[in-house]
C-alpha cells in the first residue's frame, strides 16, 4: 500500500526532469509500505520557535490530549507522538500532553488563507477511512506505513495535486508478486520534497480475472491524467480519476524530504493547516475501529 519503498523493483523516470529540478527521477516502487533503506534521520528541534515552523500549534502525545489542550484554551496541536516522545525533556514543561502550544486569542473574524497543502482527494464525503502514517518503533504496535491511505466508498473520486510541484514520473506499476496493477505519480515540490501518489483500485490478494481489471484501471487512469511529464502543477489542480473495485481503493499519499538516498519519509499531514488535520481525525477512528476494532489509538502520525 504504497509506492516508494523497497522491493527489488526499480523503476525509472519516463523523461528526464525539467532543467529546474536537474537530475531524472530514481523511484523505488512497491505496494506493500515497508521499505529497507537505512535508518530514516528523525526529525529534532533545538526550541519551540524551531518547532513551531513545522508545527505550528505544538505537538500532541495523543488525540485526547489535543482535544484536551484546546478545551484549555489552546489552538489544537498535531498529534505526532513520536515527536512529542524525543523533545519532551529538552522542550517542556509538558501540558495536558502537549508541547509548544500557542494560546487561542480572540481576533476579528478575517478570511481562511489559501491552502498550500490540500487533501489528495477533492471530495472527503467519498472517503470511510484513512490509515495513518506509521514509523517503525511506535507505541501503538502497528505495522509501518510510510504514508498516508485515502479508502473509498464511492466507485469513483477526482484525485487532486496536493501541492505545488514538477510531475517528474506517471506509470503504470504491475506488481510482480501478484499481478495487481496501480499507477503511481510522483512531482517534485518546490522546496524540494518528492510527494507521490499511487492510486490502487483494491488492496491485497486478488485472483487473476480481478488483477487484471486492476491493471485496466490503472491504465485507463494514466490515460485520463491531464498532465505531463515535466509539466508544472498547481496544488488543488485535478490530475485523473481513481477507480474502485471495491471499498478497500485508495489513494497511497507519501511525500520524502528530497529525492536522495537513504529515504527519509515524513508524516504528510505535518504539511497539512490544522483544519485539514482535523478533517482526517474522524477518518482515522473509522479506519482503526474497522482494522483494529478499537484496540488502538494510532492518531495521524506515529
Amino acid at each position: 500500500m504504497s509506492i516508494l519503498a523497497s522491493e527489488g523493483v526499480i523503476m525509472r523516470c519516463r523523461a528526464a526532469c525539467g532543467s529546474a529540478f536537474g537530475l531524472s527521477l530514481v523511484l523505488i516502487l512497491t505496494s506493500g509500505g515497508v521499505s529497507h533503506a537505512s535508518p530514516q534521520p528523525s526529525l529534532k528541534f533545538r526550541s519551540c520557535a524551531e518547532l513551531g515552523e513545522r508545527f505550528p500549534h505544538g505537538v500532541a502525545k495523543s488525540v485526547k490530549s489535543a482535544r484536551e489542550a484546546t478545551s484549555r484554551g489552546f489552538h489544537r496541536p498535531t498529534v505526532a507522538k513520536k515527536v512529542f516522545k524525543r523533545h519532551r525533556k529538552s522542550l517542556g514543561p509538558v501540558q495536558f500532553g502537549a508541547l509548544c502550544l500557542q494560546e487561542r486569542r480572540e481576533v476579528a473574524p478575517a478570511p481562511d488563507e489559501p491552502q498550500q497543502i490540500n487533501h489528495p482527494v477533492a471530495d472527503l464525503t467519498a472517503i470511510w477511512g484513512v490509515q495513518p502514517f506509521v514509523e517503525p518503533s511506535n507505541a501503538a504496535g502497528l505495522q509501518r506505513h510510510n504514508g498516508l491511505d485515502y479508502f473509498l466508498k464511492a466507485p469513483a473520486v477526482p484525485v487532486v495535486a496536493s501541492s505545488d510541484g514538477r510531475l517528474m514520473m506517471a506509470e503504470v506499476f504491475i506488481r510482480p508478486q501478484d499481478g495487481n496493477g496501480q499507477l503511481n505519480i510522483a512531482w517534485i515540490m518546490p522546496t524540494g520534497e518528492v510527494t507521490s501518489f499511487s492510486l490502487e483500485p483494491s488492496a491485497g490478494p486478488a485472483n487473476s480475472a480481478k488483477a487484471a481489471e486492476q491493471v485496466a484501471l490503472a491504465r485507463r487512469m494514466l490515460d485520463e491524467l491531464t498532465v505531463s511529464i515535466g509539466d508544472t502543477i498547481q496544488s488543488g489542480q485535478r490530475l485523473t480519476t481513481l477507480y474502485a473495485q471495491d471499498d478497500w481503493a485508495h489513494v497511497h499519499w507519501s511525500i520524502k524530504t528530497s529525492n536522495g538516498m537513504p529515504e527519509e519519509f515524513v508524516c504528510p499531514a505535518t504539511y497539512l493547516s490544522a483544519k485539514s488535520q482535523q478533517e482526517l481525525e474522524p477518518l482515522v477512528d473509522a479506519w482503526e475501529r474497522r482494522i483494529h476494532k478499537g484496540q488502538k489509538d494510532p492518531g495521524l502520525c506515529q
